[in-house]
């Protein structure tokens, strides 16, 4: 257990100017824009090194808990391990180290500022005594790390002052942050500045859901990234309408092979009246020379794609639904059909 530091502990007790490789330094960082190997979800990793600050888990700190739990109230209903409020303060009173800290504080500045995230983990690194990587979720990247910069220097403000001394921090492209003194205002308004400058707009804001936001992490994008000129970007898996997809009718154009084929498989399963999910490259050819599939037969199929489609006649096919429907069941007959 390290030796208990006071804000006023004499320069004995640990160097007031450390050596290099003595204070923490900031040695890397990645941005994972999907899944990667430590979790599913976007997140910030930053490599540190606590140098002689690896002697010192917080519960060695005299009074750096406080300062912290006074500066980010919130910090109290973070669970961590205990999965309950108050779990992270107690993993500080019983002594945690400073990586930890910090990954807890990027995910609160984050929070305050307007984007509540709560998934983060620290890891040390196997050989490299008081390396470790911090990892924390974003919403933003560009908000994520600087949030990262920010909860370093907020977390080296609060040690006594013989142990300061945050180093590296220009890797993170904090600008001038190394060279001005901490403030949680100052740092809460850069972070708020920076979501209202890239937040989305209401429409907008209303098409982003976790499937979208997924999709652009599997093309190594996020919301806040910008395209190319010429790249596109598929926002979607899926051309369903629920999720912005378009109907346009092509009953008079499809091949006669197909039609044939939808209809066999709706009357393989018993049914008079099915939506037939049906994958062409091309539906004026047959399927038979181009390749494709049925991926799904819907007993219950929407008609909205048939009565409005975005091009083409509309279709009564509710007429036809009940037509069908009327009567005894007759599974030799081929259903009629309409395709979109």
């Amino acid at each position: 257990m390290g030796k208990l530091i006071t804000p006023d502990a004499p320069a004995d007790v640990a160097t007031a100017d450390p050596a290099p490789g003595e204070t923490l330094t900031v040695l890397e960082y990645a941005v994972y824009r999907g899944p990667h190997i430590y979790s599913r979800l976007p997140m910030v990793r930053i490599q540190i090194d606590l140098g002689e600050l690896e002697r010192f888990p917080s519960n060695t700190l005299a009074g750096f808990t406080d300062r912290l739990m006074a500066a980010l109230p919130r910090l109290a209903a973070h669970g961590c391990s205990y999965h309950e409020a108050g779990g992270f303060e107690r993993r500080l009173r019983e002594g945690t180290w400073l990586g930890h800290i910090a990954e807890h504080v990027a995910l609160e500045l984050q929070t305050l500022a307007g984007q509540p995230l709560t998934r983060g983990k620290t890891r040390s690194i196997r050989g490299r005594t008081g390396v470790y990587d911090v990892l924390f979720a974003y919403e933003d990247d560009q908000v994520g790390l600087r949030a990262g910069a920010h909860a370093l220097r907020l977390v080296d403000s609060l040690l006594p002052e013989a142990l300061r001394g945050l180093r590296g921090l220009p890797l993170l492209k904090a600008g001038d942050l190394d060279r001005l003194p901490f403030s949680l205002e100052a740092a809460l308004d850069d972070l708020r500045t920076r979501v209202r400058a890239r937040a989305l707009g209401p429409t907008t804001h209303s098409l982003v859901d976790d499937h979208l936001v997924d999709q652009l992490g599997r093309a190594g994008r996020t919301l806040g990234s910008t395209p190319q000129s010429g790249e596109v970007v598929v926002l979607r898996a899926t051309a369903n309408l629920s999720t912005g997809g378009s109907a346009i009718d092509r009953t008079e154009g499809v091949h006669p092979d197909n039609i044939e084929v939808a209809e066999q498989a709706a009357a393989l399963i018993g049914l008079d009246v099915a939506g037939v999910d049906f994958i062409l490259s091309d539906a004026a050819r047959s399927v038979r020379q181009t390749g494709g599939g049925i991926v799904e037969i819907n007993a219950a199929p929407g008609f909205r794609m048939h009565l409005d489609p975005a091009a083409g006649l509309p279709r009564s096919v509710a007429r036809l639904s009940l037509r069908n429907a009327s009567g005894a069941a007759v599974y030799d007959q081929r259903p009629d059909a309409a395709r979109c």
